[in-house]
Parts: structure tokens; C-alpha cells; sequence
């Protein structure tokens, strides 16, 4: 399958390739002699990001489009922390400090900075638990609830072992603190490693700890190669019996409509009614309904018709109860039926649309890129098995 896509804008082009390494597309770009680079988790993401680029670049803006994503955070810092400190204009600030250096000797400028570098270890000794939390913080506006829920459940588990100054982090440290996870896969150590080079690339850019330390301390938490796995999923007979144990409670439209539409637990928690029923034939997933902020249209199947029937009048939220009371009946449902499992739903229904209307339509679906579809969920079924799936009826 073709991995190479082109971005265009004016007479300017971006190419992007996606990485099986690390799951990620790649955009890059040379014009004029100027190289730059992106990468995102989504197509459309990767094709947002370097579009942006490509539009500085034709209005004759190289030194922004030239900027990469660790420098966007490292200002994005520093702006935060001027602010904190009364200071509202970076620029000002900078001409201050250019000034200042020139204005002394180098011996002079060599003790100032010793003076500073000491004045920021014993004023900014911060613990690694308390450098975890701001980071959280600052992170957390751009997650989902769900991901910062697991990403908070992680981080708990981190602080609780990392008893000790930020500063104080080192390799013995860490490298005790991952080989905890020695008998898990390849992938939970490296969702550990993001968080642990997350709160330390945070701190360096706050003056928690010196930028040596952190370059030690990214080549110890260097991902390590996680090959993708079959996703679970659930058979037509399995799917049939949680539908059927779902009946009389508020969780069968839920469950019904993951199984139907593929869409995310997320997406569907935030869904009214009428986003079930407006449309002749479809259920509509609204722009700011979805993760990719995307709107998407994905066929009403009369097998989920079916199943909605007796909701075929209902107004409202689809469920009228908070994420953490849906999470608690549908552990509860599953345990009693005997299914485990994370995204069982949104997987089984990927793996049987899949074989139906092939990867590029699915994509547009379930919210993803033709790529992660065509590399996670190819040939995981057969066709008569997928005919089963969406005829589960009532």
C-alpha cells in the first residue's frame, strides 16, 4: 500500500510518510535551501501541521515555519515563566539579556551564570512528584477525559516510586524504576518512558534540571521497538449475548451503537439523540463531538435500528450519566458475561467493516488514517463473518 502523501499549498509542496517504527506520519519539507520537518499521530493532523507551514513559508515567514515542535514547547515555556515573573514581552526581555552580556567582560559574564546556575539550584529544588503535577496541568487542556484519566492513573503510579527531587533523578533511578516492567509488553513501558521524558523535558525547560542531565537521562528513555499486535475482538455469537445481557438497562444504545458504528467511547458518551435519528440512514458524529474535531456521517445499519428501536422518540443524551458511572455498568456487563477487554467494540467492528468497503472508506468512519486501518486490521476476518457481525438482530 502506497505510505507517501503530497500536501500542497501555492507552488510549495510537503511530502508525508508514515513510520510503522513509531506509528507516526511524518511530514517533511525543502524550499530554498530550507529543510523542515513535523510529525503527528493522525494523517489529518500531519496535514494541518505541515499546511500551516507551508502557508508561513509563502508569506515569507522561513524563521517561524523553521521553528520545530521542542522549540514551540521550549517558547511556549519560557513565555509562561516570564509571565509568572511580570514579564509580558519576550522580545524586551531578550534585547535586556543581549545588552547585559555584552556590556561585561567574559570572566564577568562566566560569574554572572555560575551565580545564576546556583541561585536556581537552591531556589528551584522541586519534587519530582510536584514537577509531575505541573506538568499535568499544563499538558492536559489538549487531552481527551479518557486519555487524561489513564495518563493521571500512570502518573500516580510513577510518583509513588520516584520519592525524590526532580534534580535527583538519575540513571540508576530510572533504569530500577523500568525494569519493574520487565514482564509487560514492549508498548506499556514506552506509554511509562513518554510520561517520564514528558515531566523532564517540563522541568529543563522550567530550570528544574541542567540540559546534560536530561540528554543523559532521553538516551535511557529511549523507546524501545514495540511491533503492533492484532487487536482483540469479539466474535458475532459474543456480541450477540452483551446486546442481549444490555436489554432493559441505559447501556444497550451505548453498546449498540459502538458495535455498529465503530465509533469511539468517547464520541458516543457526548451524543444526543439527534444525532441518531436527524439524518435519513446515518448517525452523525458531529465536528466538536469527535477526537479529530472532524465531522463524520457513518451508515444507521438496520441491525442498529433494530436494537433502537423502542429510542426511536428520545430526546436528550444518548447517556445521561457521567463517564465514570458508564465505565463502572459496563465493567460490571462485561464481567458478567464473561468478555474482557479493552475497545472490543470499535475493534470487532473495524476488523468485519474492513473486509466490506476496504480501508480508505473505513477511515473515513471511524475517524483514522487509511494506514493505521490498513496495518491494524487487514485480513483479521473473513467476509461471511462480517455479514454475521451486522446482522445481529434483536
Amino acid at each position: 500500500m502506497e505510505m507517501r502523501q503530497v500536501v500542497t499549498y501555492r507552488n510549495y509542496q510537503a511530502r508525508i510518510v508514515f513510520a510503522p517504527s513509531d506509528q507516526r506520519f511524518h511530514a517533511s519539507w525543502s524550499i530554498g535551501g530550507s529543510r523542515g520537518k513535523v510529525s503527528a499521530k493522525t494523517l489529518e493532523e500531519a496535514k494541518v501541521k505541515a499546511l500551516t507551514k507551508l502557508k508561513l513559508i509563502a508569506e515569507g515567514r522561513f524563521s517561524l515555519a523553521s521553528i520545530n515542535q521542542r522549540e514551540e514547547a521550549k517558547i511556549s515555556s519560557a513565555l509562561t515563566i516570564l509571565r509568572e515573573s511580570g514579564y509580558h514581552d519576550l522580545l524586551e526581555v531578550a534585547l535586556d539579556y543581549i545588552t547585559i552580556k555584552k556590556a561585561t567582560s567574559c570572566e564577568q559574564s562566566n560569574n554572572l551564570a555560575q551565580s545564576i546556575h546556583h541561585q536556581n539550584r537552591s531556589t528551584k529544588r522541586i519534587s519530582f512528584s510536584e514537577a509531575a503535577d505541573q506538568w499535568l496541568c499544563f499538558k492536559r487542556p489538549g487531552w481527551s477525559e479518557i486519555n487524561t484519566k489513564i495518563i493521571q492513573t500512570r502518573l500516580v503510579r510513577i510518583k509513588e516510586s520516584l520519592q525524590l527531587d526532580v534534580c535527583d533523578v538519575n540513571h540508576s533511578v530510572l533504569t530500577e524504576y523500568i525494569s519493574r516492567f520487565n514482564n509487560r509488553m514492549p508498548k506499556t513501558r514506552n506509554h511509562f518512558r513518554e510520561i517520564l521524558k514528558g515531566v523532564l523535558t517540563f522541568s529543563y525547560d522550567r530550570g528544574w534540571i541542567e540540559g546534560s542531565q536530561l540528554e543523559r537521562l532521553r538516551r535511557i528513555l529511549k523507546n524501545e521497538s514495540a511491533p503492533s499486535e492484532s487487536p482483540k475482538i469479539m466474535t458475532p455469537e459474543s456480541f450477540k449475548r452483551l446486546l442481549d445481557a444490555a436489554r432493559d438497562t441505559e447501556l444497550l444504545p451505548v453498546i449498540a451503537i459502538a458495535g455498529f458504528t465503530g465509533a469511539r467511547q468517547a464520541e458516543i458518551l457526548r451524543l444526543n439523540w439527534a444525532n441518531i435519528w436527524a439524518r435519513p440512514s446515518y448517525v452523525e458524529l458531529e465536528a466538536h463531538l469527535t477526537k479529530t474535531r472532524r465531522r463524520r456521517l457513518v451508515p444507521r445499519s438496520i441491525a442498529l435500528e433494530a436494537w433502537l428501536e423502542n429510542y426511536r422518540n428520545a430526546t436528550g443524551p444518548v447517556w445521561p450519566h457521567s463517564v465514570k458511572a458508564f465505565e463502572a455498568r459496563y465493567y460490571r456487563l462485561r464481567k458478567k458475561v464473561g468478555i474482557r477487554g479493552n475497545n472490543l467494540l470499535r475493534h470487532s467492528y473495524a476488523s468485519y467493516r474492513i473486509t466490506q468497503i476496504g480501508e480508505n472508506e473505513l477511515a473515513k468512519e471511524m475517524g483514522n488514517s487509511p494506514e493505521m486501518i490498513y496495518s491494524n486490521y487487514r485480513e483479521l476476518v473473513e467476509p461471511n463473518e462480517a455479514d454475521n457481525w451486522f446482522n445481529v438482530q434483536p
